[in-house]
C-alpha cells in the first residue's frame, strides 16, 4: 500500500512541474470585426450608433434621468476615504499620500466622481491622469513628489473601436 501511494505522489509531483499544458485553447466566441462587436440584436444599439441613443435616453427619458439623478445624489453623500492595505507604516504612508492627491487637484474629488458616473449611461467612463510635481505654485504640499493635477473625462463619443490583444482574443 505504501509503494502505491509513493507511486501516485511521484506522478502528481511530475504534473506540477509541467505547466505548459494548462493554457486556454478556446475563446469567448464574441462576434467582432475590425474593433467592433456585433452581438447586439438591435442594430441601433450597436457601437458606435448606441452612444447617441444612450445620450438621448439619459437626457429625454424622465425615468432614466430620475434614476441617474438618484445615483449622483447618493454618491455625493458617501464619504470617500482611503484605507491602508495593512498595518505597516508603508501602508499607512501610501494611503495618506493617495488621500492627499485626491484633495489636491484642480477639481474636487466629487467633480471627478460625478463625471465618472457617466458610466451608468454608456457602460464605461474613461479619464486621463494628468500628473504634476507638487510645489508651492500648484499644490497644498511642496514636497516635490508627483501627484495628480487632474483626472479629466474623455468623451465616450470619442470611442473609435476596441483594440484586442493579438495573442489573446479575449483581451
Amino acid at each position: 500500500m505504501k509503494d502505491d501511494n509513493r507511486s501516485i505522489n511521484e506522478n502528481l509531483d511530475k504534473t506540477k512541474t509541467n505547466t505548459s499544458k494548462f493554457s486556454q485553447i478556446g475563446s469567448t466566441g464574441l462576434e467582432r470585426y475590425g474593433g467592433y462587436v456585433f452581438e447586439e440584436f438591435l442594430t441601433n444599439l450597436r457601437m458606435p450608433d448606441c452612444l447617441k441613443v444612450y445620450k438621448e435616453m439619459s437626457s429625454n427619458d424622465a425615468t432614466i434621468g430620475g434614476i441617474l439623478f438618484l445615483f449622483d445624489s447618493m454618491m455625493k453623500k458617501l464619504p470617500w476615504s482611503v484605507k491602508p492595505g495593512g498595518d505597516k507604516l508603508v501602508d499607512k504612508t501610501v494611503a495618506k499620500f493617495v488621500e492627499e492627491c485626491m484633495g489636491d487637484m484642480e477639481h474636487s474629488w466629487m467633480d471627478f466622481i460625478s463625471e465618472a458616473l457617466s458610466m451608468f449611461i454608456y457602460g464605461w467612463s474613461w479619464h486621463e491622469i494628468v500628473y504634476k510635481v507638487r510645489s508651492d505654485k500648484n499644490s497644498k504640499y511642496s514636497d516635490g513628489r508627483i501627484g495628480w493635477e487632474k483626472l479629466p473625462i474623455r468623451s465616450q463619443n470619442s470611442w473609435n473601436g476596441w483594440v484586442y490583444d493579438k495573442n489573446d482574443p479575449d483581451r
